[in-house]
């Protein structure tokens, strides 16, 4: 059917009037009626030429209306392009127009990869369905990585307050934020320790897919008790020093409680790393002498504790990072960068001769034996760092580094992050690949944790796990608690016994049912059946007793504390001697020191305010609160802020 315009919308037949244009439509109309009669039988066999010359003269004007190789013709086709105009979806509205099978998400793809070191990461999804049958959603793939130990890891961040805690955290998921409560957004600080559990890879050495529990913790000095809960959570923290302010004396206070109360091992990651380019406008070599004494700051604090867990960029400890520009690398990633332009550098042995008393000179590794040599720190990394920003701030980025980045930024910032990221490629995965080469596994450190709670009897079909955390929402209706797994499978609808720091000889435990087990992700709480040793979850269920650090035991070695449950195996239960054992381990920050008399105007709100002093007392680490004899409550806490 010729509508007077072609695929491209070029009219057609400019030089026919509106009367020719009206009947060649009323002829097609009569041919296509004469077809339908011929084909319904009521056609003679007289007109047959007749309906030849129409057909080819229709023919005709349709090849000139689509392309068909007349002059009038103004389409690119071909002549053996087949022209379809459709008046009616062939698709139904509830079918999907790309079928879910054809299309390889992101963790089924990343989880292939680093299942069965598929090096080419564009191969075809055919090529890994062959070898292995992969899951069919993503819900499926996170429930096989949480059954493979060797794949989580969980990791706290500690800092001081402003020392690029949660921003580090941002930078490592991509850029995702996670969700802050209000007051920690209008206050900017961290008032709460926040878990966050997301499936991440490496760019380099760990590019399989690992689920890691992240835990940013508040860095303010009246917040001592929550950070201190959240290592409890950890098997590794990472410490955050600013590259301007270095340690002060609250960061070494956190690090006391991270290295010799919890014994966690320690990555460093000095931070703002920007500000000594951009703000101080330091040059190279001083930048480096700055570096190294909050390196030495650190050792310094820690070999003061007694401590084997020493840091040092040679072996992958120590990490440098901006999240202005973008940016976190070791001196081993930083190799790898020297390693693809020339293939015969080892990043491994070049990054031992990245640090220290040693300069680079003639194409050779000397040590430094006077103060003229410059470290190979500054030669290698440093120089290079401060030309990509330099050029990027004058406005040369575009001409003198690489075409591919924007002739007229924003901003001088914009600028010098869109060079810093194109030289360093994602920030998110060369983190995550500092981090996993060097953080322990998650159920390393069960076994220091399970003595410090007198968890020793492990029997079969048995569950162990801590709680050091409680939230409340809703005015104290929903409450959670953030639960690891110390040894077994903490299962929905498992009845388990609780031991707080409130219980006594009349009442040492009370029982609970499991009601949901949740993993906090970025897209929301994930609800899961079950979590295994080394994990950490949301739980949910538990009653609405004060205290705010449990113990909770299920399984076998319960049974005889769960008789009534129906479900329980007489002949399989354990002895009950182990509750005498079980004691919660206290969090050994210090006794608060602040106190607050509240008084009540109206006597009548007395029991509102005991309630909201519960919700209190359960979800704050460090609280304390009682009752005097003249009816004024004491609140004791470790800071103003924190009461």
């Amino acid at each position: 059917m010729d509508f007077g315009y072609d695929e491209q919308g070029n009219r057609l037949n400019h030089n026919d009037s509106s009367s020719n244009y009206d009947d060649s439509d009323r002829e097609v109309a009569s041919v296509s009626d004469d077809d339908a009669w011929k084909r319904a039988g009521g056609g003679s066999g007289d007109d047959d030429d007749d309906d030849d010359d129409d057909d080819s003269s229709l023919r005709q004007r349709h090849g000139r209306s689509n392309g068909g190789g007349t002059d009038d013709s103004s389409s690119s086709f071909s002549e053996d392009v087949e022209l379809i105009i459709g008046e009616a979806g062939n698709q139904s509205i509830a079918e999907p127009l790309v079928d879910e099978k054809d299309v390889v998400s992101y963790f089924r793809a990343d989880g292939a990869r680093g299942k069965f070191l598929v090096e080419d990461r564009r191969a075809a999804p055919l090529l890994i369905q062959d070898t292995h049958a992969a899951p069919s959603s993503e819900r499926e793939f996170l429930d096989l990585l949480r059954g493979i130990p060797s794949r989580q890891r969980n990791v706290a961040l500690v800092g001081h307050l402003h020392h690029g805690k949660t921003s580090l955290l941002t930078m490592l998921l991509g850029g995702r934020a996670y969700r802050q409560r209000e007051d920690e957004v209008e206050r900017k600080i961290s008032l709460k320790s926040s878990v966050v559990t997301e499936v991440v890879s490496g760019a380099h050495y760990q590019q399989a897919s690992h689920l890691v529990s992240f835990c940013d913790t508040p860095g303010h000095p009246d917040f001592v008790a929550e950070t201190a809960a959240a290592l409890r959570l950890a098997d590794a923290a990472i410490f955050c020093v600013d590259a301007v302010e270095s340690i002060t004396r609250n960061a070494i206070r956190l690090l006391r409680q991270t290295v010799l109360q919890e014994n966690l091992p320690v990555m460093l990651v000095i931070t703002k790393v920007d500000r000594l380019i951009m703000d101080l406008k330091l040059p190279p070599l001083d930048a480096y002498r700055k570096l190294r004494t909050v390196v030495d700051a650190v050792n310094n604090e820690i070999a003061g504790f007694g401590s084997p867990f020493l840091v040092s960029p040679q072996n992958g400890t120590v990490c440098f990072a901006s999240s202005r520009l973008g940016f976190c690398f070791t001196t081993e990633t930083f190799a790898l960068k020297y390693s693809r332009e020339y293939p015969s550098v080892d990043p491994v042995a070049l990054s031992q001769q990245l640090w220290g008393q040693v300069a680079f000179e003639k194409g050779q590794f000397v040590k430094i034996t006077n103060f003229t040599q410059r470290p190979a720190f500054v030669t290698l990394i440093l120089e290079p760092l401060y030309k990509i920003v330099a050029h990027a701030l004058t406005g040369k980025g575009h001409e003198v580094l690489s075409s591919r980045l924007h002739p007229h930024p924003r901003d001088p910032v914009a600028a010098a992050r869109e060079a810093v990221q194109l030289f360093f490629g994602d920030a998110a995965t060369e983190g995550i690949d500092a981090l996993l080469n060097v953080m322990p596994k998650a159920d390393v450190r069960l076994n220091w944790l399970r003595l410090r709670y007198g968890l020793t009897c492990e029997t079969q079909n048995s569950v162990l796990a801590i709680a050091p955390l409680l939230r409340s929402q809703n005015n104290g209706e929903d409450n959670f608690a953030i639960v690891r797994v110390l040894h077994g499978v903490l299962k929905r609808s498992m009845k388990l016994v609780v031991v707080d720091e409130h219980s006594s000889d009349a009442e040492p435990f009370y029982t609970f049912v499991v009601k949901e087990l949740l993993l906090k992700m970025l897209n929301g709480l994930v609800e899961v059946d079950a979590a295994h040793a080394g994990q950490v979850v949301f739980l949910t269920g538990f009653g609405t007793r004060p205290g705010s650090h449990l113990v909770l035991v299920g399984g076998a070695i319960a049974d005889p504390f769960l008789m009534e449950d129906d479900a329980a195996d007489v002949g399989d239960t354990a002895s009950g001697d182990w509750l005498d054992d079980v004691r919660v381990y206290p969090l050994k920050c210090g006794d608060p020191m602040v106190h607050v008399g509240v008084e009540l105007k109206d006597p009548k709100k007395s029991a509102q305010l005991q309630r909201g002093l519960q919700i209190l007392l359960r979800t704050t680490p460090g609280l304390d609160a009682h009752k005097e004899e003249t009816g004024e409550f004491t609140l004791t806490g470790y800071g103003e802020l924190h009461l």
